[in-house]
């Protein structure tokens, strides 16, 4: 494949060459191109530029592919991509070295927008990009003087070098957030200026990118009061940019507006799971009992059949209630999928037609990127007054087609409402509604006498 597009690019180079003089021609080479050409040579008036795309810059892989090139062309230039990190003074200047040690020529960066927090980074890209031999850790007391003044420029030059260090090895989080209070302190007599400003920028930026890693962090260890306060903090971060800074706002919302949305709808959900309190209800004396919907998946002893029937506040692409009881049966034509909603909430209530002491209910979803991420349980006697009994985390859930489930409990009531909660599935450019994919709903009870 390389070597067809060299001949193209090479007859079509020289012919422009002969036509203007000390013209070149230039093509990325990516993917299933990237690598040198095998037969042909590389004509003097093409410029092959190399373009990384899921190859690692430093790997033996990659670096195989450089010298190939370079050993056809004295004129090979680098792609690169700096989509949006927090600073990485050390990792830029080592990425130039090999540049200039690899015998490339020039960089051309891709960039994602993102001043408030990758601005340094930026900096020393274009710096570098001049004159690859500057000294990097003086461009970086050039930039922290610049930005933020000779008092508060050497401890904002400590923060960039710890930030690149990870939360391992380098400060904390309450570590780096001191740091910049020290720095405030510095320019106390400068409130106002362009310094204290960059300084409350940068801190900005700071902190939206923190939360996300934090937001993350504590899911996973289902620490939901650290969850709501650290989305808080970045929604208040997102919104003082916007309000203080709106030219920046503008300028990096395409490489953290995902985020941003993200944290507008999390920040509800998190502090609902933080406030939440599991009912203290007694468990059933005789064991959960019968299948109340009597689900024909079930065999016949386990199941009782009380009529039951279901209602949706946002219909699903089918609505038989049959779909939701007779054993997690995919819609016929569906591709697969049982009910199917395509908003973030949806809330499914069942009629048993009766009174009954209801002791736990379970339900079963298709794919697992279709999971909600949780779901609220209420019971009513009457379709008035619903009381919360249980919340339902289908992230437990280890595989496909396995039921998640509530505690078991005991409550009168003939009404079961399902509030299914999801967090939205996203892509780089924006969040996509979420498509439950629901097979199968039981409720398990007595009869009352």
């Amino acid at each position: 494949m390389t070597d067809l597009l060299v001949d193209f690019w090479n007859e079509v180079s020289d012919a422009v060459a002969e036509k203007h003089p000390g013209a070149h021609c230039s093509a990325l080479a990516y993917v299933n191109h990237m690598t040198p050409p095998k037969k042909l040579k590389v004509s003097p008036n093409f410029v092959p530029v190399l373009t990384p795309l899921g190859l690692a810059e430093h790997s033996e892989a990659f670096d195989e592919i450089v010298r190939g090139w370079t050993s056809l062309s004295d004129k090979v230039y680098m792609y690169s991509y700096s989509m949006g990190n927090l600073a990485r003074p050390v990792k830029t200047a080592r990425r130039f070295a090999y540049y200039r040690r690899r015998g490339l020529k020039g960089i051309l960066f891709e960039r994602r927008p993102a001043m408030v927090y990758s601005s340094l980074n930026y900096w020393m890209e274009y710096r570098l990009g001049w004159n690859w031999n500057a000294n990097s850790d003086r461009l970086v007391d050039e930039y922290c003087a610049g930005v933020f003044g000779p008092k508060a420029g050497p401890i904002m030059k400590e923060y960039f070098y710890g930030v690149e260090k990870g939360p391992v090895d380098g400060p904390s989080w309450k570590q780096r957030q001191a740091m910049f209070t020290r720095a405030a302190a510095l320019l106390a007599d400068r409130l106002d200026t362009p310094e204290s400003h960059c300084l409350r920028i940068v801190q900005l930026g700071e902190i939206m990118l923190s939360t996300k890693a934090g937001m993350a962090k504590a899911e996973k260890r289902r620490d939901w009061k650290a969850a709501a306060e650290l989305s808080a903090a970045g929604v208040r971060a997102y919104e003082e940019l916007q309000r203080d800074y709106p030219d920046f706002y503008e300028d990096s919302k395409g490489g953290f507006g995902m985020h941003h949305r993200k944290l507008v709808l999390m920040a509800p959900l998190y502090r609902n799971l933080a406030e939440f309190v599991e009912p203290d209800l007694p468990r059933p004396a005789d064991g959960r009992g019968l299948c109340l919907t009597n689900n024909t998946d079930l065999p016949e002893a386990q199941r009782r059949n009380t009529g039951a029937t279901a209602r949706f506040d946002l219909q699903p692409n089918a609505h038989e209630d049959r779909t939701l009881f007779d054993g997690g049966r995919p819609i016929e034509g569906s591709d697969g999928v049982g009910l199917v909603s395509k908003e973030r909430t949806w809330v499914i209530t069942v009629d048993l037609h009766g009174l009954y002491e209801i002791t736990q209910i379970e339900a079963s979803f298709g794919r697992r990127a279709n999971l909600p991420f949780y779901i609220d349980v209420t019971v009513s006697n009457d379709h008035q007054a619903f009381r919360p009994v249980s919340r339902i985390m289908p992230g437990d859930k280890p595989k496909t087609d396995e039921f998640c489930q509530t505690k078991l409990f005991s409550t009168p009531g003939r009404f079961v409402r399902l509030k299914l909660q999801s967090k939205g599935r996203w892509t780089r450019f924006q969040a996509l509604k979420m498509v439950f994919d629901l097979r199968e709903i039981r409720i398990w009870g007595h009869a009352l006498n």
